[in-house]
């Protein structure tokens, strides 16, 4: 007798979904009771895919082998899906990236029948529409994702990840943008006051000395902290300028009302505080000075009078006392000298 050929036939079930469509095997020659099935999918077996009916998951080759009451193999022709199943998602750009303070703009997609979801497995939702409006604090740093997809009838795209990442913005400081300080033989720290994960660096007359939060210096002059390649960009910059104490008198004065050298001042720079006692020769102190402040402008120390009248020409004797605090010790510099009051 004559038998027929053993054939195993992949049909596309009529009530399939377009998306992931259904298929079975239509068998010829061979006891459909009697038979084993094993889907494969790409030539994978298919876990667990050992029934008559297979639903599939996504694009791809799909063959059944079935093998017969004696365990023959028959393998069926192939099905390729090129329907819903290959719908791609939307075309996005898939990162954003922000400032802390910047507006948030709206992210926007072209498709067909747009979704977006707060989460990848598409059950959270968020709307319908090529246009979404994240609500979002833009002051709050961290990455923000959103998912996306497209229609074709009863089919829908995988998800197309976008995210947003708001990043650090906090400036860089470094408190005051001007120290005067005196650097003989002596060593200065810079520190930056504010704290950052980005890599930074210390820039002194164009060239970058540290890549620190804290330095050490002995130079005056202009130093710059910056962030490196940022994309959210900040920089400090502090002057150090010579603070040293440095004071000077004149050897004479004239208080005639002339309006020319009229009082004995006293000249330099730098910050510091001061007492001053002058005398005649018979050790009379005609005027003191105590605890007041210097500050780079020029200050009067005495106008030439004492007892209310015009103190006698003649050469006076006087002891000044400078203090600076510097690292929480005062460094004083005193000098006894001689001026010569004149008419």
């Amino acid at each position: 007798a004559d038998y027929p050929e053993a054939k195993a036939t992949l049909i596309f079930q009529e009530d399939s979904l377009e998306c992931n469509p259904s298929l079975y095997v239509k068998l010829e020659g061979v006891s459909e009771t009697r038979s084993t099935f094993q889907w494969l999918q790409d030539g994978i077996e298919i876990p667990d895919a050992t029934k008559k009916i297979y639903l599939t998951t996504g694009p791809g080759e799909y063959e059944v082998r079935v093998k017969d009451a004696c365990d023959a193999e028959i393998f069926s022709n192939k099905k390729q899906l090129i329907s819903g199943a290959n719908l791609s998602p939307p075309d996005t750009e898939p990162l954003q990236q922000y400032c802390q303070g910047e507006s948030i703009q709206p992210l926007s997609v072209f498709g067909n029948e747009i979704k977006w979801y707060r989460d990848s497995s598409g059950t959270d939702l968020l709307q319908e529409g090529g246009i979404l409006i994240p609500k979002i604090d833009s002051n709050a740093t961290g990455t923000y994702s959103f998912f996306v997809t497209q229609m074709d009838g009863s089919c829908e795209s995988p998800p197309a990840e976008m995210q947003i990442i708001v990043l650090d913005a906090s400036p860089l400081n470094l408190g005051d943008s001007i120290l005067k300080e005196c650097l003989n033989n002596r060593q200065i720290g810079l520190n930056l006051l504010s704290d950052t994960s980005e890599e930074i660096e210390w820039l002194f007359e164009g060239n970058v000395i540290s890549n620190e939060a804290n330095i050490t210096v002995n130079q005056y002059g202009s130093y710059i902290v910056q962030k490196v390649e940022a994309f959210c960009p900040s920089a400090d910059t502090v002057l150090i300028e010579d603070g040293c104490i440095k004071f000077y008198f004149p050897n004479a004065f004239t208080p005639n009302g002339d309006g020319d050298n009229d009082t004995f001042m006293l000249f330099g720079t730098g910050s510091f505080q001061f007492d001053f006692e002058i005398k005649d020769r018979r050790g009379t102190v005609m005027y003191i000075v105590k605890e007041q402040t210097f500050n780079d402008e020029p200050i009067l120390l005495w106008d030439g009078n004492y007892g209310g009248k015009s103190a006698p020409v003649g050469v006076y004797s006087f002891y000044f006392q400078a203090r600076v605090k510097e690292e929480g010790t005062f460094i004083s510099q005193s000098r006894d000298g001689s001026i010569s009051l004149l008419r």
